[in-house]
């Protein structure tokens, strides 16, 4: 992983210091964030994702202090680090979670429970996500699984 502070951004980088700015405004707007102490990009797949993991300055200290973030051309979502040492593992459980949402929403079942999506419940949403999701799945992971 590489520390943000150490990224030159130019056009090189492509869409990554886009999708940074993305997951700082995230990230930032939640109420529970004081402020970003340090960032490191996990992963990076060209105009398609980024997982960042954030180390945070929370408001309260029953907050966790380290968050992954995955944003790009899906919802963003933030995940704790307990359940995903690395980045590939964050955006497998990102995968894992819309996919149940995408579910739940292909059953005309309620999302209130799980993994907050930026977009209507709607079965084309869904359908969207589950799309972009099986390239997730096909095509990108694979690419940065050893």
């Amino acid at each position: 992983m590489e520390r943000i502070a150490d990224i030159q951004f130019s056009e090189e980088t492509g869409s990554l210091y886009a999708f940074y700015q993305e997951a700082i405004s995230f990230i930032k707007n939640k109420k529970w964030c004081k402020d970003i102490e340090d960032g490191l990009v996990g992963l990076f797949a060209e105009g398609i994702l980024a997982v960042f993991k954030f180390i945070l300055i929370p408001v309260t200290k029953d907050i966790d202090k380290e968050l992954w973030v995955i944003v790009g051309n899906i919802p963003p979502a933030y995940l704790v680090v307990d359940n995903a040492p690395d980045a590939i593992s964050a955006l497998k459980v990102y995968v894992e979670e819309m996919n149940l949402w995408v579910e739940a929403v292909q059953k005309n079942k309620e999302t209130d429970k799980l993994i907050p999506v930026n977009v209507k419940a709607t079965k084309e949403n869904a359908i969207d996500l589950k799309n972009r999701l099986d390239f997730i799945t096909n095509r990108v992971i694979p690419n940065f699984s050893s």
